[in-house]
Order: C-alpha cells, then sequence, then structure tokens
C-alpha cells in the first residue's frame, strides 16, 4: 500500500517549510528576512520567537501561506537543495 499525501497536507508541509525558511533568514538578516519574503519587519520579528510547535500549528490550514514569488521560490530551492535533496522531491 502506497502512502500518498493530499494536496492539504502538501500545503501544510509547503508552509511549514516556508515558516521555517524565514525563521532561519530572520536570524542571518532581518532585512533579508523581510525582503525576500515580503513580510514586515514586525513579523519577521514575530516569526523569529515561535518555537517548532507554534510554527508547525500555524502551518495547519489548507490555504497558502504565501503567494510565492521568484526571491521565496529561490530560497525554498536552495535551502531544500542545500540538504541534499532533489528538487524532484521537494514538496
Amino acid at each position: 500500500m502506497t502512502n500518498k499525501r493530499t494536496v492539504s497536507e502538501d500545503i501544510k508541509q509547503f508552509n511549514l517549510s516556508y515558516l521555517l525558511l524565514v525563521q532561519r533568514l530572520v536570524c542571518e538578516s532581518q532585512s533579508e528576512a523581510t525582503d525576500i519574503s515580503g513580510l514586515s519587519h514586525d513579523m519577521v520579528v514575530a516569526l523569529q520567537s515561535l518555537t517548532l510547535p507554534q510554527l508547525a500549528s500555524l502551518a495547519e490550514t489548507n490555504q497558502f501561506l504565501v503567494r510565492p514569488g521568484t526571491n521565496i521560490v529561490k530560497a525554498l530551492a536552495s535551502m531544500h537543495i542545500s540538504e541534499g535533496k532533489t528538487f524532484t522531491n521537494f514538496l
């Protein structure tokens, strides 16, 4: 029996990846996190303080938390590839 994820589960995984990326970016550079994510400075600072369970809870929606633009897609792909994964199993 194969384990097939639903679209809703994929969206939740994407949301969590996005939130973790923003959190990682803000630790490196708040201005870069703001530029790449398109979020306000206050929002990226708020995301920085959230715990993993809080981020996971925030990601638990069947709607995208982000409208992917070029900057965020490139950043997510870069993060994914740096972890040794191929782009074909990105989500």
